[in-house]
């Protein structure tokens, strides 16, 4: 007889748990399918309850591909696991910021699946200057220090970090190398370059030694997924991610209050990037339009933005620059009451704004700014990754990379750079055009659309809101774009590393990686 206590969850039941738990590290994972029992151990008796498999009942097309994923994911690290050693490399000539921000997710995400084989990044050096990758592996690789020297080792990630001059190269030949930009395998001493390009932006490829092979073309569009950390504490994991550098330093009691006001509830916030060079072409104007654009969503409709509104503003602009924007916003008499800035790295300034903000309608317009636009500046990479996932109104981004994070989380946001890549590869999708006629309204002046967006984004069932949870469902259904690079990677070029005479023992590789060279 089972017992009036156990559990039992029908499927209907079943399906509308939330699909997504924590695994031990923090990562949010989907849920498996397969057998779900429910289990209850007693002296006489062992009780279990079996949910069939989803897919066979033709259940929740989510779990059927979680499934399907989860295999994939397995295949790859049992693949990378027999490898000696792999190396990524950063092309830090200068440019190439969001190939550079690829890298390095690709790292944390292959860590985050299980992969344990011994890893490497490697970048150059420049005698007698700064490399000008040193500040951007700061944001992407805390707790990577630019004066700690070009070679570091990073616990977290079990990675060496190793710089080398124009005429070194590492001295331990190993199979592949991985990055998102292209350089032949003999400029790293190893076997095989495999370029992983951002999502939506190229075909990845393999230098096998002797010539480019361009892989997969419909790898171009799958998107790259992400291991979304829900940190049990908000301040110890800004601390972690923060106190390496102090630039970092100084905005991690401002940037917890701000966080810690949305968790509660306390506010609303856009977390806005995208605002620095891409955006160059009359910036000031079209930043002052989402400005305006929230301002007036929220006095037509205080019925669905009753909480102040933070603009967290992660893009690094100067002085000079916020002034020039605070200049526009004042010729505005109902933006300049309404508008207040204020520097993250000031915590005790900005906590104190904060407690002060109250919801409508206990604010007087006069004396009480109802949106705080907060100076943050450049962030590590997970935590911009965490300030977006946190986002409760329509973030910005610029580029490719933020399109693919905010894409598969479903809700609306907007993009301040039309990105030929984008145009190129989603032409026939329903929210590039959505997109693309926000960036023409913030580029001449239209207030009213962007207001629009955003009172549309607040409602259940608009079809703004359909628009991007249609697209973000039809990414779901995609393989992961390098889960299904390093797939074809392998079926072309084999499960075992190819052992020849230049290439060295596991020995040997492991001693040379812990060495240094």
């Amino acid at each position: 007889m089972l017992d009036r206590h156990l559990p039992i969850l029908t499927a209907s039941e079943l399906l509308n748990k939330d699909p997504f738990v924590l695994n031990k590290s923090g990562v949010v994972r989907p849920l498996g399918v397969g057998m779900v029992f429910v289990s209850q151990f007693t002296k006489y008796r062992v009780v279990f309850l079996v949910v069939f498999w989803a897919c066979a009942h033709n259940l929740s097309a989510p779990f059927c591909q979680a499934s399907e994923q989860e295999r994939q994911e397995r295949k790859v690290v049992e693949f990378l696991n027999l490898q000696p050693a792999i190396r990524f490399y950063f092309r830090n000539d200068g440019n190439g910021v969001g190939h550079m921000a690829m890298t390095a997710l690709m790292i944390k995400r292959l860590r985050d699946l299980g992969c344990h084989v011994k890893m490497e990044l490697v970048y150059r050096i420049f005698p007698n200057e700064l490399s000008p990758a040193t500040r951007l592996l700061e944001v992407l690789l805390p707790p990577f220090s630019e004066g700690g020297g070009p070679d570091q080792y990073l616990p977290d990630l079990d990675l060496w970090v190793r710089g080398f001059t124009l005429n070194q190269r590492p001295s331990a030949f190993i199979p592949l190398i991985i990055g998102a930009h292209g350089d032949e395998p003999s400029e790293w001493n190893s076997q095989h370059t495999l370029i992983i390009s951002p999502p939506f932006w190229s075909s990845s490829a393999v230098h096998d030694g002797h010539s480019w092979q361009k892989m997969g073309g419909m790898h171009v569009n799958y998107p790259f997924r992400y291991s979304t950390r829900d940190p049990p504490n908000l301040r110890t994991f800004l601390s972690d991610q923060m106190s390496h550098v102090s630039r970092f330093q100084r905005k991690v009691d401002g940037l917890f209050g701000i966080l810690n006001a949305v968790n509660s509830g306390h506010v609303d916030m856009v977390t806005a990037y995208g605002w620095g060079e891409k955006a160059y072409d009359e910036r000031d104007r079209k930043f002052v339009t989402l400005i305006a654009g929230i301002n007036q969503a929220k006095a037509s409709r205080p019925d669905l933005f009753p909480k102040p509104i933070i603009v967290n503003l992660i893009s690094n602009l100067n002085d000079e620059e916020v002034e020039a924007i605070n200049r526009l916003i004042h010729q505005e008499h109902e933006l300049a009451t309404r508008v207040k800035w204020i520097d993250t790295s000031d915590g005790k300034s900005l906590n104190k704004a904060l407690v002060g903000l109250k919801p409508e309608p206990h604010a007087s317009l006069e004396d009480q700014a109802q949106i705080l636009i907060a100076r943050t500046g450049s962030v590590p990479q997970d935590v911009w990754n965490y300030a977006f996932s946190r986002s409760t109104l329509p973030a910005t981004v610029a580029g490719v990379n933020g399109f693919n994070f905010l894409a598969q989380r479903g809700e609306p946001f907007i993009v301040t750079y039309n990105d030929p890549r984008l145009a190129e590869n989603l032409s026939i999708e329903p929210i590039l055009a959505h997109l693309s006629t926000l960036q023409h309204a913030l580029k001449n002046g239209y207030v009213g659309s962007v207001a629009e967006h955003y009172i549309q984004s607040r409602l259940e069932g608009s079809l703004t809101r359909r628009i991007f949870l249609e697209f973000a469902r039809k990414l779901d259904g995609l393989p992961d774009k390098l889960v299904a690079n390093l797939l074809e990677y392998e079926h072309r070029f084999g499960r075992k590393p190819e052992i020849g005479p230049k290439i060295s023992s596991c020995s040997t590789v492991n001693q040379s990686m812990r060495r240094g060279h």
